[in-house]
């Protein structure tokens, strides 16, 4: 208790007279027992903000890499196919998805004119491109297995 020049109050005398070192002081040990739950709790809660913004923060898709529409498309099917979701799959089956959508865009760039290319996007593609089509993507499902 700080010292005072002056008489004590009634209040304080008797308080003075209670307390003994290492016992709590009447109210005010209550008030630090109130003071450390309300320390507690705001902790806890700032912990599980934090821990949830984690999750949200982890929880996102990575960032796309500079792939092609073609690519990003592809991927989102391979994808979709699995899980019937866009979300990322595990990272053996995004390796493998990417691997055969890169092969696929490479090999229709190779082997299919521009013309060919064309036709495809419009939905009328020749039976000659639409053979090759098929030749590319047979030999991209192999080449990634």
């Amino acid at each position: 208790m700080p010292q005072r020049h002056g008489p004590m109050l009634p209040s304080e005398s008797l308080a003075a007279a209670q307390w003994a070192p290492g016992q709590a002081r009447g109210d005010d040990g209550i008030c630090s027992i109130m003071a450390a739950k309300h320390i507690l709790v705001g902790a806890l809660v700032t912990a599980a903000a934090l821990l949830g913004g984690l999750w949200l923060f982890l929880r996102h898709e990575p960032a796309a890499e500079n792939l092609s529409a073609f690519q990003q498309a592809c991927i989102e099917g391979q994808r979709r196919a699995v899980t019937g979701q866009t979300l990322p799959l595990d990272d053996g089956s995004e390796a493998k998805a990417l691997a055969y959508c890169t092969c696929v865009a490479a090999e229709v760039e190779k082997q299919l004119s521009a013309q060919e290319l064309a036709d495809l996007g419009l939905g009328q593609p020749s039976a000659a491109a639409g053979a090759k089509l098929d030749q590319v993507v047979a030999y991209c499902r192999d080449r990634t297995r």
